[in-house]
């Protein structure tokens, strides 16, 4: 993990929750790393659930 603070690249999570979920999605404002199990985790304000979520390159997911 850098510690300069040197932003590497972006997640895009536009779109993440669908319009059909039961809150509004409003923002992301939550996001934390577990170190020891190496998983990624977020949510929102108003968000009915948190999430686990994997990074993968961009180009790499193969669409459906």
């Amino acid at each position: 993990m850098p510690r300069s603070g040197e932003v590497l690249g972006w997640i895009d999570l536009a779109g993440f929750l669908g319009p059909g979920e039961p809150a509004p999605p409003d923002v992301l404002n939550g996001i934390a790393y577990d170190a020891a199990g190496d998983r990624l985790f977020v949510t929102g304000k108003h968000w009915p659930t948190l999430f686990e979520i994997d990074l993968v390159p961009p180009g790499s997911l193969t669409q459906r």
